[in-house]
């Protein structure tokens, strides 16, 4: 018992440096990581305005777009949204943060490049809600044009690609479904393998 009652001992006191180690390290890469977080927000705040006139802003193609199926359809926000921002600049800018952007192009265009962006979150979701709702009311033909042009901007919604997917899968279109399976393998974070997944099932006729 008491061979056992030491060994507790032994372990508690060790199990408690390790952790205490582990704190220790934790505590430190921490607070290196603030460090250098605040080092680059701190150059990044130096950096002067630099010119974005010639940056690759989205343009949409109203003409290419069936807008007036997609009115027939009950869509008229959705296509007043995306009329709208045709006249608006948009930048896919989900890649950088905002220490980068400011890194890249100064402080002073900060505001001006995250409207940019919002404007491509609101034109992703816009196209994605009339593809949906246009398959809803069978309407693929239609449908594809928007979700096509999607991807075409490099969309990361699951949704669209799904939608998409399931178009060429309907259609035999498998060499489309091909290309959208290796469009898709190149989405960072966790999105990207999540809707590989997805459209391999489609390819595959799994649900």
């Amino acid at each position: 018992m008491k061979f056992i009652n030491l060994f507790l001992i032994i372990f508690t006191i060790y199990l408690g440096f390790v952790i205490a180690r582990y704190i220790s390290k934790y505590n430190q890469t921490v607070a290196r990581n603030k460090k250098q977080f605040w080092d680059k927000e701190s150059e990044a705040n130096k950096v002067r305005r630099a010119d974005i006139s010639g940056l690759d802003y989205i343009r949409l193609p109203l003409g290419t777009f069936p807008l007036d199926e997609a009115l027939a359809k009950g869509l008229k926000a959705q296509v007043e949204e995306l009329k709208n921002l045709a006249q608006k600049d948009i930048l896919n800018l989900s890649a950088y943060t905002n220490t980068d952007l400011k890194l890249m192009y100064g402080p002073a265009n900060l505001d001006v490049l995250s409207q940019c962006d919002e404007n491509y979150t609101l034109l992703i979701k816009t196209l994605n809600k009339i593809g949906d709702e246009l398959i809803k009311e069978d309407s693929s033909s239609a449908a594809l044009t928007f979700l096509e042009y999607a991807v075409s901007i490099d969309t990361s919604i699951t949704q669209t690609y799904v939608n998409l997917g399931t178009i060429y899968q309907s259609n035999g279109e498998i060499q489309k479904l091909d290309n959208l399976i290796s469009k898709a393998s190149d989405i960072e974070g966790l999105s990207g393998p999540a809707i590989v997944t997805k459209l391999n099932n489609i390819k595959s006729g799994e649900k």
